[in-house]
């Protein structure tokens, strides 16, 4: 594993490069007076104004990938990491190997770039303080885009404007959400073995099936009873230890979540009759002090009977942003997840100690002693302070997102003077194994050699340089981002809607059986009749519908005569027969 370069390493060299720029710029008089300013050492200093490459530059012709090719991987992790797609090992080898074959400009077919070892991420991470190698965890792409800047200022806006309306006690700021929790499920831990073992498995009972918690918690660092609700259709009293904490609420549900009824009646008798005393100043409704109840936007939450009831006993209903939860609720941010871990704790102990299924009455003691691990007054608080409300603090969560979408391309820009250009270099042919990195090694050496050139003209073309290695290497990977997105596209123009065929008779298929019979089913399809047209019937315009009654009148009238004429006909025939 490589040496981890230290920030105070970075930040050094920050400063170094902005004394040597105020000593160009005539700032200072004295190299003595701008290491003073920038707080550098004089003696490394003197060094670098007279030439002497700083020790990452010394050692660039040792690396795979020059410091400009670098720093472009790394801004592209960040950009990368901005939208969610954040890179991993893998893929940044790949990259760093585009960069690779795309300094070669005429290769040969004989070319083989070299290959790139694991180790070098880890000699690359070192070099890079910026960065550094985590483990992800995953989050949907409705939380990741909806939680935006915008949104979750206006929140901030609402909820001070609530604030500062009202002037809520600590002790009548309420947090209430539901969270599921596995029977026998557990969660990945780091665990210690003997060295040689082979398998990481862990031994746990199996999911049995999930039951609801639904937590409420203030800002003063206190909690109500939870209420359970269990996957049933009634509720046993044989579930209920013997020694069961006091005050909790059992309930059911077909399929083990809440409903639009258990979130009402869990306001009626759990929220409203616990928190009443601590707002209560008086006998009546109106000496009640206003309480505030934030929630997210589940169904059971925003009914027309639990917004009425609210607003009868004086509790101000807020409603975060859609898929917003993650950051914004003082729940999920300081106590559901020490919870789950101290659940899982339990669950791993008991697996420990026998493989057999959890009964529920030995579940509930279990996950009692995991609710007083994890739902303390402290994780509480650092809920509410995690969250930016308590004490009101927008910037903790304002500061992790971005203002504005980041773009990771920019459009390109058209030289003033372009006629003043030297274009014979540009209109030349390379020989052939031109490599980039090579080719702008050899060049600053031959202007490092030369004494007739002045020294801006040398810094001009000494980021020139730096800038061609940084534009090819975000081409390299621009291009493969591009590659890959269109044979994304090409793979799903190829996929063509088959027609749904119903398969009886057999249980399993093969995907041969599947493609004969849907072409059996094409074979013996029936010619279809004419289509009738769809939606809703035109509106035929009045001029239609005019010269439509005129051609029936017509039509009747031509009918009428026919008639008429036959009948003479037949009078004729009968007076000449008789």
């Amino acid at each position: 594993m490589g040496y981890k370069r230290s920030q105070k390493t970075a930040e050094r060299e920050i400063r170094i490069q902005k004394a040597i720029a105020a000593l160009q710029n005539q700032e200072f008089s004295t190299p003595n007076a701008a290491a003073t300013h920038f707080q550098v050492n004089p003696k490394t200093l003197r060094k670098r104004l007279a030439g002497l490459n700083s020790r990452a530059q010394a050692r660039e012709s040792q690396q795979i990938l020059t410091i400009a090719e670098e720093k472009t991987l790394v801004r592209w992790i960040k950009c990368y990491s901005i939208g969610g797609n954040a890179i991993s090992s893998s893929l940044m080898l790949e990259l760093a190997q585009t960069i690779i074959k795309s300094r070669v400009w005429h290769a040969s077919s004989s070319y083989i770039a070299p290959p790139i070892g694991h180790e070098w991420i880890y000699r690359f991470i070192g070099r890079n303080p910026t960065i550094q190698l985590i483990w992800s965890r995953q989050m949907a792409a409705q939380r990741f885009d909806g939680a935006t800047y915008d949104i979750v200022k206006s929140w901030f806006d609402a909820i001070a404007g609530k604030i500062l309306e009202h002037k809520y006690e600590l002790q009548n700021m309420w947090n209430m959400d539901e969270s599921g929790f596995g029977i026998g499920d557990s969660q990945s831990t780091k665990i210690i073995v003997p060295i040689g073992k082979q398998h990481k498995n862990k031994k746990i009972v199996g999911k049995q099936e999930l039951v609801t918690d639904i937590e409420c918690i203030n800002a003063a660092g206190e909690a109500l009873p939870p209420t359970i609700i269990f996957k049933a259709k009634n509720v046993n009293a044989n579930w209920l230890p013997s020694e069961r904490p006091q005050g909790w609420r059992y309930t059911y549900s077909t399929n083990g979540w809440t409903s639009n009824e258990i979130g009402l009646e869990w306001l009626r008798t759990v929220f409203e009759p616990l928190t009443r005393p601590k707002a209560n100043v008086g006998p009546s409704v109106d000496d009640l002090n206003q309480r505030l109840l934030i929630v997210d936007g589940h169904g059971s939450h925003i009914r027309a009977d639990f917004i009425a009831y609210c607003m009868e006993n004086k509790i101000d209903l807020l409603v975060m942003p859609a898929h917003c939860s993650h950051i914004l609720q003082p729940l999920d941010v300081g106590v559901f997840s020490s919870f789950k871990a101290a659940h899982s704790g339990e669950t791993d102990a008991y697996s420990r100690l026998s493989s057999d299924r959890i009964p529920r009455q030995e579940w509930i003691q279990m996950f009692s002693r995991a609710r007083a691990k994890a739902v303390t007054p402290e994780n509480i608080r650092a809920g509410w302070r995690g969250a930016g409300i308590v004490p009101s603090d927008p910037m903790k969560v304002l500061e992790r997102l971005a203002r504005e979408p980041s773009s990771s391309t920019r459009p390109p820009r058209t030289p003033p003077d372009q006629n003043t250009l030297d274009t014979t270099l540009l209109q030349s042919s390379l020989p052939e194994g031109v490599e980039l990195r090579q080719s702008n090694a050899a060049f600053r050496t031959a202007l490092r050699g030369s004494n007739d050139i002045i020294s801006p003209v040398y810094r001009y073309a000494e980021r020139m340089t730096r800038l061609c290695e940084i534009q090819n290497s975000t081409i390299a990977i621009q291009a493969k981002q591009i590659a890959e997105q269109s044979a994304l596209l090409n793979s799903r123009k190829k996929h063509k809607r088959g027609k749904r065929v119903r398969l009886e008779g057999i249980r399993v298929y093969s995907d041969e059986q599947v493609v004969q019979i849907a072409r059996e089913e094409e074979s013996n399809k029936k010619p279809a009749g004419p289509k009738r047209p769809r939606g809703r019937p035109r509106k035929r315009p009045i001029e239609e519908l005019v010269t439509e009654s005129e051609a029936e009148s017509l039509i009747s009238l031509s009918s009428e005569s026919e008639l008429e004429i036959e009948e003479c006909v037949g009078r004729r025939t009968r007076s000449r027969m008789e």
